[in-house]
Parts: structure tokens; sequence; C-alpha cells
């Protein structure tokens, strides 16, 4: 069982391993797309989402992605402006 959940970690860690040097090969890319024409990383993407298309099967994938960041994005500014709050309350007393 043990040499089991071994091979499952070590075959996971690879997976994490090669994605990661995957997805720095990409933002190196679109880094050195963007510092060809002189424009923002955020803007390069666009331009490369938009040449190359995200395609149907990716789309909501994409788009899911997305909206999971803002919600994300939202709780933390949330929770760091009921953080600062109650601080300042405590520090008026």
């Amino acid at each position: 069982m043990i040499e089991k959940i071994e091979s499952i970690k070590d075959t996971l860690q690879s997976a994490v391993d090669n994605g990661t040097e995957r997805l720095e090969r990409i933002h190196n890319m679109i880094a050195d797309y963007a510092a060809q024409n002189g424009w923002h990383v955020s803007d390069a993407l666009a331009e490369w989402l938009l040449a190359n298309g995200i395609g149907w099967t990716a789309g909501p994938y994409y788009l899911f992605t997305l909206s999971a960041g803002v919600l994300v994005s939202a709780a933390y500014l949330f929770r760091m402006y009921w953080i600062a709050m109650t601080n300042i309350r405590y520090a008026n007393r």
C-alpha cells in the first residue's frame, strides 16, 4: 500500500514539475512577444488569445478559472477589509 502511495506521489510530482516548466516556457514566450512589440504582458496575452483563439473546448474552462480568480480576490479583499476595520475599532478604545 505504501509503495502504491509513493508511486502515485511520484507521478503527481512529475506532472507538477512538467506543468511548471511548461507554464514558465509559455510565460517567457508571451513576455518576449510583449517586449518585441513594446506592450504590457497582459496586452500580449490578449493579442495571442485573439490570434490563436482559445477554442470552444477551452473557452468555458478559461472563463471559469477567470471567475474563480475574481471570487478569490474579492474574498481576500473582504477579509483584509474586515481585519482592518476590526483593528481600527479596537484602536479607538
